[in-house]
């Protein structure tokens, strides 16, 4: 099954790629932190702000996902836009769907409509840490501790004390 890098993955590993995606995480969380800030998330702006907003979003975040997935079906190795677009089409689309949900919950139906979600996204920090548990020490054990199985096998529940 293994094989190195170059051959699972048809290119080799980046070093300092986790420093990357790190710093990209950091950097939506930022943004994320803003928007709080300006009271955007919060739906303190008035419909035609977020209007406006979710129109230019969308305006510049569907044309570069189109792009980027017409040129992800092209097979031919060449260099793709999508290469240099991909995040700030990311952003766009969400600050679009960010704009969107506002709209439609200042109205009677949409509030109707995304009136389920209201409890998950109360609990999400709640639901957040259980999964994390669930995963770590229930479905994933060997991943969980050094004390436990290194390898899967039948008796992998087991702790393995050095």
């Amino acid at each position: 099954m293994g094989g190195d890098a170059v051959e699972r993955h048809g290119h080799a590993p980046v070093a300092g790629f986790e420093l990357i995606v790190f710093w990209e995480a950091v950097s939506v969380m930022l943004i994320g932190a803003a928007l709080y800030r300006l009271g955007i998330l919060q739906g303190a702006r008035s419909r035609g702000f977020y209007l406006r907003m979710t129109l230019i979003a969308y305006a510049v975040g569907i044309p570069l996902r189109v792009v980027g997935a017409i040129e992800q079906t092209r097979f031919d190795g060449a260099p793709k836009t999508i290469w240099a677009t991909a995040e700030v089409a990311r952003e766009a689309m969400t600050l679009g769907h960010i704009g969107a949900v506002c709209l439609l919950l200042g109205t009677g139906f949409g509030a109707t409509l995304l009136r389920p979600f209201i409890a998950a996204g109360r609990t999400a920090l709640s639901i957040y840490i259980l999964q994390t548990i669930v995963c770590l020490w229930i479905l994933f054990p060997p991943l969980a501790s050094p004390c436990t199985a290194r390898s899967a096998g039948p008796d992998s529940w087991r702790p393995r004390w050095p």
